[in-house]
């Protein structure tokens, strides 16, 4: 699973939408003028990514999030009347930090129930989405539209750290919380990587935690990150020790074909990525 979580996404535009979920979000009842919103903020900002969201029980007001991803990740919170509220947001402010009065403090577990797009996802998410829910993390838990990568449901987002999981257990809610309140990542067996970067970083990434044992959310900072010829990509990281790390992985076209997702009928092959090496050399403590 290293490598395959959610690639290139530093904000998350999460609304909550209590109809129909349909296959893609532009064919849900969302209204016209809210699609094009949508549709406007991803031209303005190719890192944005919207979603829907819902949990279980409800409120007089619907929830929108817009979380910024990485370092300085940030969660902002509001209560909308109707969707249509979106369009009275400043998205481009809050993205930009000029907004701080609706910071929320609290971290999001957002797990896939799409069942419209795979039913893995409504059956194992299900599932996932009630345990964790039974452990009342300090936390905002909710159901969320399609994540990707149907074929490692349940899919499981923790934010604003981007951090991104597949195949959880609903035995492993609760060693889920705990890592997350050590400020840790959970088993690595679990773990697809960060969602702020590109797919390549996000394998070097995850083999690099792997190899030094670090598991801290915050224990890898990605420096920098270049392509290659030839289908390589030499990524660089500053670990907390001041240890910086140049990786070159190699991407490889999987040779077995599988299946993608519970409703696929033709196996594909995956593409995933090999570390064929890696240099390490002390550089300047991380403030």
């Amino acid at each position: 699973m290293l490598g395959t979580a959610a690639a290139d996404v530093g904000v998350w535009l999460l609304l909550e939408h209590r109809g129909p979920w349909k296959r893609e979000i532009g064919d849900c009842e969302l209204g016209d003028s809210v699609a094009r919103r949508l549709d406007e903020l991803q031209a303005r900002h190719p890192t944005l990514r919207p979603m829907l969201i819902r949990r279980d029980g409800g409120s007089e007001t619907l929830s929108l999030y817009v979380v910024t991803t990485g370092t300085f990740g940030a969660v902002y919170h509001f209560d909308l009347n109707d969707s249509a509220e979106l369009l009275d947001i400043d998205v481009d402010a809050v993205i930009g930090g000029d907004v701080t009065t609706e910071l929320d403090a609290r971290p999001l577990y957002l797990v896939c129930t799409h069942g419209e797009r795979d039913a893995c996802c409504a059956t194992y998410g299900r599932a996932f989405y009630k345990a964790l829910v039974a452990q009342q993390p300090e936390a905002e838990v909710w159901q969320s539209s399609h994540q990707g990568g149907h074929r490692f449901a349940p899919a499981v987002l923790y934010l604003p750290w981007g951090v991104h999981y597949g195949r959880l257990q609903p035995g492993e809610a609760g060693e889920l919380v705990a890592a997350h309140q050590r400020g840790d990542i959970f088993a690595m067996c679990r773990y697809r990587g960060q969602t702020a970067y590109p797919r390549p970083a996000q394998a070097a990434e995850a083999w690099l935690r792997e190899q030094q044992d670090l598991l801290a959310i915050d224990g890898v900072e990605l420096v920098d990150q270049e392509t290659l010829a030839g289908g390589r990509y030499a990524i660089q990281f500053r670990t907390k020790n001041a240890m910086r790390h140049r990786l070159v992985v190699e991407s490889q076209l999987d040779t077995l074909g599988r299946q993608l997702s519970c409703d696929s009928e033709v196996p594909e092959s995956p593409t995933w990525y090999d570390v064929i090496r890696h240099e390490a050399h002390m550089g300047r403590p991380r403030r």
